[in-house]
């Protein structure tokens, strides 16, 4: 018996991948959890992709997993039936513990756990017609744009990081997406974003000095 697995779930692309979301992963989480025998719900999803043909919502269970299965694969094959997905298949568990290391891939697996339910939320919030920008959703109104980055400043904020924490968080960030940028495309494409980044520190550089000087 595991305590954890992975179901993956094949979708025919990004729109797929929110559809099968709102069908089936969110009232699942409510859902499963009110049993004994499960513990969590979470997912990730990677019709966004771009190497990727279709979609894919990969579907983590943490409890009684045996219990899970059972209980759940006939709704799974009705989602294939009802057009939510292809097929889908049961992975196991998702050991990265070779890049994280042991207390690193059971905190990976942790947050992936919790970022599900906070994920959930968002859902929640915003509609599938109704979207937050990754920096400016509203770039015709004030000078402080509003989007993704607000959320990632105000759950620092709310955790308390220092303003040089919460740059080193995002430096990773930006370490691990220029990674992936380079994996997904080519260097050229990774080394482009480089060059856009060190131009647009300069540009930093010269606001903040003039916001220092000028007191404001």
């Amino acid at each position: 018996m595991l305590d954890r697995t992975t179901v993956v779930f094949e979708t025919d692309g990004e729109r797929g991948d929110e559809q099968f979301i709102r069908e089936y992963v969110l009232p699942a989480m409510e859902r499963l959890r009110e049993r004994d025998w499960c513990q969590d719900v979470g997912f990730l999803r990677y019709g966004h992709a771009p190497h990727n043909d279709g979609g894919e919502v990969r579907v983590h269970l943490r409890g009684d997993v045996e219990t899970i299965i059972e209980h759940e694969s006939n709704r799974w094959e009705t989602l294939v039936e009802d057009g939510f997905a292809y097929d889908w298949e049961v992975v196991g568990p998702e050991d990265d513990s070779d890049k994280f290391g042991p207390k690193g891939e059971e905190m990976t697996v942790r947050l992936q756990f919790l970022t599900s339910r906070m994920s959930k939320h968002v859902f929640e919030e915003f509609d599938a017609d109704e979207e937050l920008a990754p920096v400016d959703t509203y770039s015709e109104e004030g000078p402080v744009p509003v989007g993704w980055w607000s959320v990632l400043h105000f759950l620092a904020d709310q955790q308390a990081l220092s303003p040089d924490e919460e740059i080193d968080a995002y430096l990773e960030g930006i370490r691990n997406r220029l990674w992936t940028l380079g994996l997904w495309y080519d260097y050229d494409r990774a080394d482009e974003r480089i060059d856009d980044l060190i131009d647009s520190l300069e540009e930093i550089r010269g606001e903040v000095n003039s916001m220092t000087s000028d007191g404001g």
